[in-house]
């Protein structure tokens, strides 16, 4: 999972959840500020890894 960051930011964009990643939690933080709605910071996981490897979400 290093190869997409350690950190996500999951984030709503014209009523679609998008995520963004980040190697650290600082970079991820600094993203959170820029934004005007919320978002949620948390660490990558397996679902992650897939989804940029495949590009499909698990339903």
């Amino acid at each position: 999972m290093a190869a997409i960051g350690q950190w996500a930011v999951d984030y709503l964009d014209n009523n679609r959840l998008q995520t963004a990643y980040f190697t650290s939690r600082e970079e991820a933080g600094d993203y959170v500020l820029k934004r005007a709605n919320g978002c949620t910071v948390r660490r990558v996981n397996l679902e992650d890894a897939f989804i940029s490897m495949t590009g499909r979400k698990i339903s």
